[in-house]
């Protein structure tokens, strides 16, 4: 029908070594002249969830990856890029709606220059979201910056303290009854109030790592 392809992305967790993976069209009505071409299937090995949760995270392009410490299995990633960067389709256990939760965080950058970096978006429009939204940044002050959206009002959460030293540096960015709470290195640094609806689900938000929604303003080290 001369229709643009589209990229499709699912997340599938295999339950024993007989599963099989299989991909078809489903229609409620038999229509003639129907086709589908399924071509470039790629199945990669996620980034395991440490949590109970167990959903893991795609790696989309090629990634630095190392061990914090030796015989240490927590890594850190690195080389984010337009083409370079973690994703994972959307996930029901990130919709928080009104509830309490909280985004952990470690990073080390040395970025100096006047831009966005992001750690992690989760939405699914960068510049119309049609619903919740979660962004975690490093502002062009090098600052944390924690800046949720509802469906129709945006939170800014913003540091103070740089963290483009090359040092460790632990984000805790949360929600606690009608405020949202931004911790750098186990201090608080900004807590701003929930005014409106204050419900972030999305249910057609996907979650990006190391880079905004669009693609842009990737995350440096």
């Amino acid at each position: 029908s001369g229709t643009t392809p589209a990229r499709v992305i699912l997340q599938f967790t295999a339950t024993q070594t007989t599963t099989r993976i299989r991909a078809y069209r489903d229609s409620a009505s038999a229509t003639n002249g129907q086709t589908v071409i399924v071509d470039n299937v790629s199945v990669k090995l996620a980034v395991p969830d440490r949590s109970y949760k167990g959903r893991g995270l795609q790696v989309v392009g090629t990634l630095s990856r190392a061990v914090v410490n030796t015989g240490n299995d927590l890594a850190a990633f690195s080389g984010f890029s337009a083409a370079n960067y973690i994703e994972q389709p959307y996930n029901p256990d990130l919709d928080f709606g009104t509830g309490d939760f909280s985004i952990v965080v470690w990073l080390k950058t040395t970025d100096a220059t006047a831009a966005s970096r992001y750690m992690l978006d989760r939405t699914d429009s960068h510049t119309s979201p049609t619903a919740g939204r979660l962004r975690l940044l490093m502002d062009s002050s090098h600052r944390a910056a924690f800046w949720p959206r509802d469906a129709t009002t945006d939170y800014f959460a913003t540091g103070t303290t740089a963290l483009n030293d090359g040092g460790a540096h632990q984000i805790v960015a949360q929600r606690r009854g009608s405020n949202l709470e931004l911790h750098v290195d186990g201090r608080l640094e900004e807590t701003v109030a929930i005014t409106a609806g204050g419900n972030f689900s999305n249910t057609l938000a996907s979650l990006f790592v190391g880079i905004r929604q669009d693609l842009a303003s990737q995350w440096f080290v």
